[in-house]
């Protein structure tokens, strides 16, 4: 029998961590804004993340998408989990 996951509401002030990077990237949610994706097939949850300072990841968006933001940046919903 396969379980289906529940899919979790962020809301703006969450603390979230990354898929992909587990407890190590925290971040809080500052804003929230749908997206149609690429495609035009459904829509794209995305949130505006502040990293928290002193935690390992904390200039992620900087390294990614330039000098103008050091420590906030948008990241789609689907890889974020609430802490």
């Amino acid at each position: 029998m396969l379980f289906k996951k529940q899919k979790q509401i962020i809301l703006i002030g969450d603390l979230v961590t990354h898929v992909l990077y587990n407890r190590d990237w925290i971040g809080l949610v500052i804003s929230l804004k749908n997206d149609e994706d690429k495609l035009g097939k459904r829509e794209a949850e995305n949130a505006l993340v502040h990293m928290v300072p002193g935690t390992e990841y904390e200039f992620f968006f900087r390294r990614r998408y330039g000098k103008e933001s050091f420590r906030k940046g948008w990241i789609s919903t689907r890889w974020l989990l609430k802490i």
